[in-house]
């Protein structure tokens, strides 16, 4: 280092300031006087000149012999200095990144609010996702659940489509059960003439009771007739009935009007050619007697056909066919050797019948077959025949029978309100309405109302209703309708 003499003391502070041409003119003239007469002063600011050199040039440095240019600007400068961290933000306070051992260097101010606006950010997209699910679960949800009133509109229609599906149905009976606003009229006492029996012919089994059956199943698509049957259903507060014009057209189908009084209440058609769910043949597995002329219905003498289960004395049902023609007169059907129901014709002329195998006999290999043993589902006994329902699984009804009774359990989502024709059962926990034809049930279970609909015995609509769900009744919540929505967009997007 340089020492200065007594009197270049007063300029040494200055030379730096000098070099770097940041004095005051007057101050600048001076110090230049100065050191032009002063060789250590000279000296000293060769010096301080070849640093400042160094500084600024670096590698670049300036050319010899070129003269060293003005200093730059602060942040010129400063960028220099920082070198590749002169883009990086500056720190807000010193610290020593040693101080948590492992931690390595702590995140920069503005790296700590660039990671938490990405948190806010991710955490909003979040929820608008949730809330627009919600929203279009929301709007895309069906209606909120119908209010189902008289339920057994739905369930007597279906029940009358699956008996006349059945081998041996009446069509009548069908008519009066999808009729329910028709008046009933009081007890099998005022029902006009009933088959009368007059057992004037020996007992027959197997293939001739068989036969006598086929006869009357083709004969209801061969011969013609009209006439008045009466309709008979026995309830917990005794007998119920209901009259029906009947016009069987060969070819076409069986007309019907329910009759209340000397007027028509309601109307069918059933035309010919209808599916079957149940063979004829499915009646083998009972235990078939007959006799040729059992009695008379009408007037007109009849052949009766019983079918009971193996092992019992008492028929299940008793079949009256006509034994000129072979049309099905008249049925009866018991329980426990209860008449329970009863069916057939009070009056009726026959026209004349179409050409076909009416009087021919069925093939003996298809009349004996009996049926075979059923691995499918039973309720009450019966053997599950079909099932049905709508598109979106909402409402669906099951049939049951065994070719002798007919059952119908249908669920559709709802609540129910009970109509004016039909009364709190407690023994069932279901509301009951009886009429000519048929017994309904129909109760809330959670969300569905269930309807069971039949032509068989008391005890077995007891002991189906005591088998299928009574739960607690449930409304639907908001949560509810969002997923009813979400389901029911997957579900047309085929996802489910």
């Amino acid at each position: 280092m340089i020492s200065f003499r007594a009197g270049c003391q007063t300029y040494a502070d200055k030379l730096s300031a000098y070099v770097d041409a940041a004095l005051p003119t007057a101050v600048h003239e001076e110090i230049a006087t100065h050191v032009a007469g002063c060789p250590d002063c000279r000296a000293e600011v060769a010096s301080l000149r070849h640093v400042r050199s160094l500084l600024r040039s670096g590698a670049d440095a300036e050319p010899a012999g070129q003269p060293v240019r003005g200093p730059q600007a602060l942040p010129d400068r400063l960028r220099s200095i920082a070198g590749e961290s002169a883009d990086q933000p500056l720190w807000a306070r010193p610290f020593d990144p040693h101080d948590r051992p492992g931690a390595g260097f702590a995140a920069l101010p503005s790296n700590r609010r660039d990671a938490r606006r990405r948190r806010l950010i991710t955490t909003g997209s979040l929820l608008t996702l949730l809330v627009g699910v919600a929203l279009v679960g929301w709007v895309a949800a069906p209606p909120s659940r119908q209010v189902v009133v008289e339920p057994t509109a739905q369930a007597r229609a279906g029940f009358a489509s699956a008996l006349n599906q059945m081998p041996l149905s009446n069509a009548a009976v069908g008519a009066v059960a999808a009729s329910p606003g028709v008046p009933l009229a009081a007890g099998p006492a005022g029902a006009g003439p009933v088959p009368q029996q007059a057992f004037e012919s020996p007992v027959a089994t197997g293939s001739d009771c068989q036969r006598s059956l086929h006869r009357a199943q083709r004969a209801d698509a061969e011969v013609s007739v009209s006439g008045v049957q009466t309709v008979q259903h026995l309830g917990p507060s005794g007998w119920v009935q209901s009259t029906v014009s009947v016009e069987n057209l060969p070819g076409f189908g069986t007309s019907l009007s329910v009759l209340d009084g000397a007027d028509i209440a309601d109307t069918d058609f059933v035309p010919v050619g209808r599916p079957s769910i149940l063979d004829l043949s499915s009646l083998g597995r009972f235990e078939l007697s007959c006799r040729e002329l059992g009695g008379s219905v009408a007037g007109r003498p009849a052949a009766t056909v019983d079918a009971r289960m193996p092992g019992e004395s008492d028929p299940r049902v008793r079949w009256w066919i006509d034994a000129e023609t072979g049309y099905l007169l008249w049925t009866e059907r018991y329980a426990e050797g209860r008449l329970v129901s009863s069916a057939g014709f009070t009056s009726l002329t026959f026209g004349a019948a179409v050409d076909g195998l009416l009087s021919a006999d069925p093939p003996g290999g298809a009349e004996e077959r009996p049926a075979g043993p059923s691995r499918a589902p039973q309720m009450g006994g019966l053997q599950l025949l079909s099932v049905r329902g709508t598109d979106d699984g909402g409402c669906i009804e099951s049939v049951y029978g065994d070719g002798l009774t007919t059952l119908t359990v249908s669920r559709q989502p709802g609540t129910l309100v009970p109509g004016d024709g039909m009364t709190f059962d407690a023994a069932t926990g279901a509301w009951r309405a009886v009429d000519g034809a048929v017994t309904v049930l129909a109760w809330q279970s959670g969300g569905d109302v269930w309807t069971v609909v039949t032509d068989g015995s008391a005890q077995l609509v007891e002991s189906v209703s005591g088998s299928l769900p009574h739960a607690a009744p449930t409304q639907p919540g908001p949560f509810d309708r969002i997923l009813a929505g979400l389901d029911w967009i997957a579900s047309r997007a085929g996802i489910r």
